[in-house]
């Protein structure tokens, strides 16, 4: 009969895996408590300047629930690090992806792209943190308008995987492959508009 070893590395996984587990189910809890403590409270949207640097860590004035979203974060890179493709790990990434999305930003926030350089499709992130009509729209460096995502009214929340991000498949409106380049992408949800820059290699 064949030995099968345990590896150092499946070991760590494992051991990931198993307090993701444990600790998903209070941290449910802690965004129950939450959301259910803030039904009917109304925020009032303020615009944001465009940016094209990261967006700032959370600070001490920052609103628990973002620390909290910045530790989902975390678990998910290191699930994705250790992710060896066995249902168990699917299944954790899953619930702390549909974690992530149900949290809702204190403010809106366009994330990097990803991939970056990228050929020839790439998933655009973003979080809303109050109800909007949401378009992204595309610009060459030369300033000339490529492609426009008009993704409709989303709902307060994280659209960070690749089931909920803006996706753009490098083609033009008339379904023609962009030619390699620097591109920037423009999101605008409400009141608020940002820009960033993305590379398009082949």
């Amino acid at each position: 009969m064949k030995q099968r070893f345990i590896t150092p590395k499946r070991i760590l996984s494992l051991l990931i895996v198993l307090i993701v587990g444990i600790t998903l189910h209070s941290m449910s809890k802690t965004h129950s408590l939450f959301h259910s403590g803030s039904e009917g409270l109304e925020v009032a949207p303020r615009p944001v300047a465009d940016t094209f640097t990261h967006p700032a860590a959370p600070g001490e004035n920052e609103p628990k629930q973002a620390a909290a979203s910045t530790g989902v974060r975390d678990w998910l890179a290191l699930l994705h690090a250790a992710d060896d493709g066995s249902p168990v790990f699917k299944k954790a990434i899953a619930n702390l992806e549909n974690l992530l999305a149900a949290e809702v930003p204190a403010r809106p926030r366009l994330l990097p792209n990803y991939p970056n350089p990228f050929n020839p499709e790439t998933w655009i992130p973003y979080q809303l943190a109050t109800p909007a009509e949401v378009t992204v729209s595309i610009h060459a460096a030369d300033g000339r308008l490529v492609r426009t995502l008009a993704l409709g009214h989303q709902a307060a929340g994280a659209y960070e995987s690749k089931s909920r991000a803006a996706y753009w498949n490098g083609r033009n409106g008339v379904g023609e492959r962009v030619a390699s380049g620097v591109y920037f992408y423009t999101l605008t949800a409400g009141e608020f508009t940002a820009t960033r820059k993305m590379l398009i290699l082949k």
